[in-house]
């Protein structure tokens, strides 16, 4: 019921919009009208001016449209206009099933045609005819950019209604972009979690994760539910989050793997285990970051420091408890390069952490170049 309501609403939206943008029309139409008042295109037009008129004025279609429709019906037999019109007259006439003949015929002369389609959406929902009403839907939505948004606003809403996902599914196996958008949509809300992934048609992106299982796992991270989220990084990117020191995982974007700077403050690229880094010291910037879920207890975190350029001290290892923001460990990196331990706890009740490397501004700054490699992290009594 609530789709339909949305749909009413909708279709008025278009109708208004149609009649302001054929009102417009109607000035370049009476010449091209008295030149040669039978032709297909003008009558085409003149037959959309008197539609759009009787929807605004909520009349019936005036004598001179009829007949404007029944010499394009003759003069143009594939046009899908005549068909347009009888069907909206037998709608409001409460003739469904004749109207969705008609529609259909329509949609065959011209598949590109979006007031049909929007017509054939109307129709098949007050028939309960949900799953093809969908289809319609989402190939409006592929054929109407401007309308866009509602179409998955509208799907967006009729997902949580019982028995919807079925029907939805299939009606997404038309249109990837039109899935993107409405699990994108979903995602912001960690609680449609179970329903995106009954929605969705693939899980396994090409190129790292999809756009909406990123926002998914940010939304999941946010509101606490960690161990949620890193079970389904792991189900989306078949990767483990064992290989601390991997700093090429940065090339799939999530919340477990590392998250490098890249701007004017301060720059982080990986090259495979090793990760070069230069900063500033202008602003405070995180130069590298990453979510892990360690069980309480004692650590090391070991690294190799190579090459500094400068005093790297301005550089600090942070771990930082998720939730209450608790900061754990705050190690500056020491002036001489060479393999480097640092010993922290994590307490109970800490369930995940961040694990950063920031740079902090100095009165004077100085830039600093360095690299790190080999780091590892382990569990110690």
């Amino acid at each position: 019921m609530a789709l339909v309501l949305t749909l009413v609403a909708l279709l008025a939206a278009t109708c208004i919009r149609f009649a302001i943008v054929a009102a417009g029309a109607e000035s370049s139409t009476g010449l091209a009208w008295s030149l040669w008042p039978g032709h297909p295109k003008v009558l085409q037009t003149k037959i959309m001016l008197g539609l759009a008129q009787a929807a605004v004025d909520r009349q019936a279609l005036s004598p001179a449209t009829n007949e404007q429709v029944k010499m394009l019906s003759e003069r143009a037999p594939l046009s899908p206009e005549p068909f347009a019109v009888e069907a909206a007259v037998a709608l409001r006439g409460g003739l469904y099933q004749r109207a969705e003949e008609l529609l259909i015929a329509a949609r065959q002369r011209d598949p590109r045609d979006r007031a049909v389609r929007l017509l054939l959406a109307d129709t098949d929902l007050r028939q309960g005819k949900i799953e093809p009403a969908l289809q319609e839907l989402v190939v409006l939505g592929r054929l109407s950019p401007d309308i866009h948004a509602s179409i998955t606003a509208m799907l967006s809403q009729y997902a949580h209604s019982p028995g919807a996902v079925p029907r939805l599914r299939g009606a997404l196996a038309l249109s990837a972009p039109i899935e993107n958008e409405l699990l994108l949509q979903l995602a912001d809300d960690p609680k449609n979690t179970e329903l995106i992934l009954s929605l969705a048609t693939r899980v396994h992106g090409t190129d790292g994760l999809l756009a909406w299982q990123q926002k998914l796992l940010s939304s999941l991270v946010q509101a606490g539910e960690f161990r949620t989220a890193f079970g389904l990084w792991e189900r989306f990117s078949n990767e483990t989050g064992d290989a601390l020191g991997n700093f090429a995982d940065s090339r799939v974007a999530s919340p477990f793997t590392w998250k490098l700077a890249q701007g004017g403050d301060g720059v982080a690229n990986a090259n495979g285990n090793a990760l070069s880094v230069d900063f500033f010291g202008t602003r405070d910037v995180s130069l590298a970051s990453k979510v892990v879920l360690l069980p309480p207890g004692n650590y090391d975190l070991r690294f190799r420091l190579i090459g500094p350029t400068a005093d790297p001290s301005s550089v600090h290892w942070l771990l930082t408890c998720l939730g209450g923001q608790r900061q754990l460990a705050d190690f500056r990196l020491p002036k001489s390069p060479g393999l480097v331990s640092v010993r922290f706890n994590v307490p109970s009740g800490c369930e995940a952490q961040r694990l950063e490397l920031k740079g902090f501004s100095q009165a004077y700054p100085a830039e600093v170049a360095l690299s790190l490699s080999d780091v590892e992290l382990g569990k110690v009594p």
